[in-house]
């Protein structure tokens, strides 16, 4: 077993045997600063009496979390150690220079960064969990609260937006009658589906898409809760599979299914035009960027994925990954942040590497 792994294990050893003293004395481990092998701004010292902070070139450092600020200035990251899951080390990384900051260490789990601009993550080291959110500048705690309020919020957002209140009754024959309701407005839809997942509501409020399954064709309707009469039909075709708004309600991504091979294309919502694409492949699969409007989406075909920007007409190489470990979000400046199962990056619009974040060279 390798020197780091023992200290590892030692740690959390101790740890444990700490937690009941802890625990009886009412004490809560959150440590607003500290120290880090990178040059840093002088921090208060650690007051826990056992040091369990993950070295990020340690390299049993596991990669948990990385989460940017959404003004694209830092970059929350979360580090374990390899089998010694959930004593985790929070670092602060600024996303100009690489230079890291310590921000915390123990049973956290980081979250999304909040809308004023604060570093937010769960401390669990009590039997009741608390959200504590700290000011990446002076890296102090601002507030903390409840984690059940994070919890709520989540659930919110899950429910679809905030314009519409829905509600699906399953049909004896199959499928689902779903009802969609304005809020605030005497307005109400409710439509047929096969799927729940063949409905989906737009952002835009009284906006809703729904995948039509006929005995021989398919199509994809917008339907508006403010215009009544027939639905917009935005493309008929025998081959449709699925489709995906947009996060801003603008534009649809479909994919249609052919002789083993998929072709996505995106559509206006407005009137059905194609305005880019198509992509097609066996392998193929496409959606679009979270939190960014309807200008990225990600294309991959097995392990192989890319960044295409429909505004600037540009796609961007992102490398082979694990689907299910790559994370890709564009920075406020259009720069590229790319995290990989063992690796953050950050790359120019055009897609050159500027800055390697981990592991930290």
């Amino acid at each position: 077993m390798s020197h780091a792994r023992t200290r590892a294990w030692a740690a959390a050893a101790a740890a444990a045997a700490l937690g009941v003293t802890f625990i009886l004395a009412g004490v809560v481990l959150i440590e607003p600063g500290g120290r880090s092998d990178a040059p840093t701004t002088p921090q208060p010292p650690l007051a826990s009496a056992v040091d369990l902070r993950v070295d990020p070139r340690d390299p049993l450092a596991l990669l948990v979390a990385a989460e940017p600020s959404h003004d694209g200035r830092w970059l929350a990251l979360a580090l374990d150690f390899e089998r010694v899951a959930g004593l985790q080390s929070i670092y602060l990384l600024s996303l100009a220079d690489a230079s890291t900051r310590y921000v915390a260490e123990g049973v956290l789990a980081p979250q999304p960064w909040d809308a004023e601009g604060l570093l937010c993550y769960v401390d669990r080291s009590t039997a009741a969990p608390r959200a504590v959110w700290v000011d990446p500048s002076e890296l102090a705690p601002v507030r903390s609260a409840p984690a059940a309020e994070l919890t709520r919020d989540a659930e919110s957002l899950l429910a679809g937006p905030r314009w519409a209140r829905r509600t699906q009754t399953r049909l004896a024959e199959g499928g689902y009658l779903e009802r969609i309701e304005w809020r605030g407005r005497e307005r109400a839809l409710e439509l047929e589906a096969r799927s729940l997942f063949d409905i989906e509501l737009s952002a835009r409020p009284g906006e809703v898409f729904r995948l039509r399954r006929g005995e021989r064709s398919r199509a994809l309707e917008r339907h508006r809760l403010d215009e009544p009469g027939a639905p917009l039909t935005l493309i008929e075709s025998e081959h449709l599979a699925q489709f995906r708004v947009a996060p801003d309600g603008r534009k649809v991504l479909v994919s249609e299914r052919h002789e083993g091979r998929i072709r996505f294309s995106v559509r206006d919502t407005g009137d059905g035009a194609e305005l880019a694409g198509p992509w097609s492949d066996e392998r193929l699969d496409a959606n679009w960027l979270a939190r960014a409007g309807s200008r990225y989406l990600v294309v991959s075909v097995a392990d192989r994925h890319r960044l295409v920007d429909l505004e600037a007409s540009r796609e961007v190489d992102l490398g082979e990954h694990p689907a299910s470990a790559l994370d890709v979000r564009v920075l406020a400046d259009e720069r590229i942040l790319r995290r990989g199962e063992q690796r953050v990056d950050v790359l120019a619009p055009t897609g050159e590497l500027v800055l390697s974040l981990f592991p930290p060279r």
